[in-house]
């Protein structure tokens, strides 16, 4: 079951955000997924991933610039990609009826979105894909859905279209 749930929520592989708000820099393996779906250490994923078919950089791709933090030089941002977004909808009880008509709009345009309720009573509209795309895509997408519905929302994942450099914004996991 582990590893079905790490490839549908496939991210950045070299980070996992903690539950505290921080990010561990530690690979996200399956030994992690299984710590997360037994309830010991609850981990959010960093949906963008720098040229993950390998186009134009090799493995990491990344270096460690001037101020110690991560960037990619001569980066293309096109090569920004994800294989799931989501809405995070944390209006109180209303959100439900939020998730379920973004979720009716993206089914009208034949995209699936799941929807979940999420821990702090809100709830996430999850969408998946099965090849790596554009993250400003991803981000139309759903943003479209978003207004089209006409609601409030708190965020939608992926944050941006690109990143100076790894990881950026994660989402918790279900």
């Amino acid at each position: 079951m582990s590893e079905t749930f790490h490839s549908l929520f496939t991210g950045f592989p070299y980070a996992y955000g903690t539950d505290s708000g921080g990010c561990a820099w530690v690979s996200v393996t399956s030994e992690v997924i299984e710590r997360h779906l037994d309830g010991k250490e609850m981990i959010g994923i960093y949906p963008m991933v720098y040229d993950p078919n390998k186009e134009h950089h090799g493995t990491a791709g990344f270096i460690t610039g001037s101020d110690q933090r991560p960037v990619y030089q001569d980066m293309q941002p096109n090569l920004w990609k994800c294989k799931w977004g989501a809405v995070d909808i944390d209006e109180g009880d209303d959100s439900i009826v939020y998730g379920e008509n973004v979720s009716t709009i993206l089914q009208a345009l034949d995209i699936t979105g799941w929807v979940e309720v999420s821990r702090s009573k809100g709830c996430h509209v999850w969408v998946f894909t099965e090849d790596w795309v554009e993250s400003s895509v991803m981000r139309k997408a759903l943003r479209a859905a978003v207004q089209m519905a006409d609601i409030k929302f708190d965020a939608v994942y992926p944050k941006q279209d690109q990143l100076d450099g790894p990881p950026g914004n994660y989402m918790r996991l279900p």
